[in-house]
């Protein structure tokens, strides 16, 4: 049944908050709500991509359904 879903992949900026830190509270494996077109998705974070230059720190992601 598992294999007969439809798979949801995409890419999206990872947005760390005051209250939700990568590496504290949740890292690289773990389970995320991602939103896209005011729909939400459950999905793993199995992708992060960091990226440090003049004009700043960019966090960018890739993720899975996991529904």
């Amino acid at each position: 049944m598992r294999a007969s879903r439809p798979l949801i992949l995409f890419t999206g900026e990872l947005v760390e908050t005051p209250a939700l830190t990568r590496g504290i509270d949740f890292d690289l494996g773990d389970i995320v709500t991602a939103e896209k077109n005011s729909l939400q998705f459950d999905v793993r974070l199995d992708l992060i991509r960091e990226r440090i230059d003049g004009s700043g720190r960019r966090v960018a992601c890739g993720l899975r359904s996991v529904t």
